[in-house]
Formats: C-alpha cells, sequence, structure tokens
C-alpha cells in the first residue's frame, strides 16, 4: 500500500466511524435485533459489534439530534460531534428553533449551527443567540 492509498482508505475509515450512528439508528428503529433471533437490543448490540448497550444509546443519540438539525436546516450536510450532540440533546426543541430562525434571517445552515451550539456553553439563565 502506498501513500495515497493508506490516505484514502484512512478517509473511508474516518467517514465510517462518523456515520456510524445512521446504521445503528436504522438497525434499533427497524428492530434487527428481533428479526436476528435476540431477546433484545442489548443483546444485539454486545454480541454483533462488541458495543455497550450504553455505547448504542449515544449514538442513536446522535443521530436524532443530527436528523433534528438536518430538518431545521433544510440540509443533509450536518457537522455535529458526539460531545456537541450530548451538549444539544436535552435543549434539542430550543436549539433547533434557534437554528430555523437563524437560517429564516438568511444565515448559511453552517454557521448557524455553529453560532446556536457555541452558545449552549453559557449558563442555562442566558437564552441561545
Amino acid at each position: 500500500m502506498n501513500a495515497e492509498q493508506a490516505a484514502r482508505l484512512t478517509e473511508r475509515i474516518k467517514s465510517s466511524i462518523d456515520n456510524l450512528w445512521e446504521l445503528i439508528v436504522e438497525a434499533h428503529d427497524g428492530q434487527a435485533w428481533k428479526a436476528l433471533g435476540y431477546e433484545s437490543w442489548k443483546g444485539y448490540v454486545t454480541k454483533e459489534f462488541a458495543m455497550s448497550e450504553s455505547r448504542s444509546y449515544q449514538l442513536i443519540d446522535k443521530g436524532k439530534v443530527v436528523k433534528a438539525l438536518q430538518a431545521a436546516t433544510d440540509s443533509t450536510i450536518v457537522e455535529v460531534n458526539e460531545h456537541q450532540a450530548r451538549r444539544i440533546k436535552p435543549r434539542l426543541q430550543e436549539v433547533t428553533e434557534k437554528i430555523e430562525a437563524k437560517v429564516a434571517e438568511g444565515v448559511e445552515p453552517k454557521e448557524a449551527i455553529r453560532e446556536v451550539v457555541d452558545k449552549l456553553d453559557e449558563p442555562v439563565t442566558e437564552p441561545l443567540v
């Protein structure tokens, strides 16, 4: 393998990791564990992926956040890491409403997300943007 091939492979791996939540959400929502004869979601993710149940739910939560932000921005490209998703989740409705308002004002979706998410670090007593 040369450096160019290694770089392409590395990018494919990063992309797969970044989008793992999509596959986990699909498996969860489609109840893949039942179709394969598992008694529980936990049993399925533990056996098939050597993943803890809590880790699978972190990915599912990220998926819920990303899907909500996609809907709020009318964009399929939403870059949110898991740390940001954990910060957004408890205030998801408020965050999406603020992002929708910014996009309606003409702010680019990526910038609208950044502005609103950056405000999450401020005390909860402060309104978002």
